[in-house]
């Protein structure tokens, strides 16, 4: 004190409409001394700035984040609300500001609500996310823009399967595009070679789930090995038999209890195998690339057509691979057919 007075510069950071009392304490000689004022309200500054928050986040003006708490977690396709107020540099609500805001979410799966206008300073979304594990959420407008803390998402119930081909890759939330749930595109396959695909429990929206369940997976070609049903929790691989016709071949996986959707894999192109052998077709006798089983690489009931003695007809020799795929390229060698009579050949 000088001249027993002296003056303070304070800064208040929050708002108080029933305002802030300010106490003198004397200190040296003057302790014990105390003077109080009568309150002095607060107003927010200017709105400069959005906030965004969360179901579990508390408002804590004055603070440095302007908030307390952690973002309570959603489930995947549920509704929940957020709130977006317009604030002053210290995280004040300016309940004068006005104008609108957009909100929009990182989840690209799900649509961002319509803009809407701020009353008294705040304004409310109703938003659904789809893919876990989670998403932001960006307020923009007339104020700086303010992205908010990630939103954990949690799957939904378990409702389906999903089968991945090697070239196939899960893409969790994406219900509402084709095709659904994943993206990519199968990788070809050659006859007779061995690979793996990825068996899911999923949600609704495509999400992994810890659900376990027995899972067959079958393929569109008859002549391929059956599988035995495999146990999935969440999520497994399945080792293909080799598949052995190259006409293309879709994989389907089938829950054999609980009641799952099924799926199936985009379309494999199969190419042939290394040529190893010859496939020698009669009139009447028709081809069937990857049957193993007799009549090997021919179809079942069509036994040679019966012809007249000293009749001519045509024999078809093709080269194919171990499963009896037609090959076509590479060096193609010289065939020679011979009767039973070793006195007459066909060259």
């Amino acid at each position: 004190l000088t001249g027993g007075i002296t003056t303070f510069n304070p800064v208040l950071v929050t708002v108080s409409t029933t305002g802030w009392r300010f106490t003198a304490l004397g200190v040296g000689s003057g302790a014990g001394w105390v003077g109080t004022s009568r309150p002095m309200p607060v107003n927010p500054g200017p709105a400069v700035k959005f906030q965004v928050m969360l179901l579990g986040e508390t408002t804590v003006p004055g603070s440095p984040t302007g908030k307390s708490g952690s973002p309570t977690a959603q489930t995947a396709g549920s509704q929940f609300t957020v709130t977006v107020n317009a604030v002053d540099d210290n995280w004040n609500i300016n309940t004068t500001a006005g104008g609108a805001v957009s909100l929009g979410t990182g989840d690209p799966h799900a649509a961002n609500p319509g803009p809407a206008s701020l009353v008294n300073g705040t304004t409310q979304y109703t938003v659904t996310l789809y893919s876990t594990p989670g998403s932001t959420l960006a307020a923009t407008g007339a104020y700086t823009d303010y992205t908010s803390a990630l939103v954990p998402v949690n799957a939904a119930g378990a409702s389906r399967l999903q089968i991945l081909a090697p070239g196939e890759n899960a893409v969790p939330g994406k219900w509402n595009q084709t095709p659904a749930g994943k993206d990519g595109t199968p990788t070809a396959q050659v006859a007779g070679s061995a690979f793996s695909v990825t068996v899911r429990v999923v949600d609704p929206y495509w999400n992994l789930t810890s659900a376990t369940t027995m899972v067959t997976v079958l393929t569109s070609d008859p002549y391929d090995a059956v599988l035995a049903p495999k146990l999935v929790a969440g999520s497994t691989t399945f080792d293909i038999t080799p598949l052995r016709s190259v006409s293309g071949e879709v994989l389907v996986a089938t829950a054999t209890a609980d009641g799952y959707a099924q799926h199936n894999t985009g379309n494999i192109t199969v190419t042939p195998g290394a040529a190893a052998k010859l496939l020698a077709l009669l009139p009447g006798e028709q081809a069937a690339p990857g049957k193993n089983t007799a009549p090997v690489g021919k179809t079942d009931g069509q036994p040679p057509s019966a012809q007249a003695s000293n009749g001519a007809f045509t024999i078809t020799v093709r080269l194919v691979d171990a499963n009896w795929n037609q090959v076509t390229s590479g060096g193609m060698p010289a065939v020679r057919v011979r009767t039973p009579d070793d006195n007459y050949d066909l060259e």
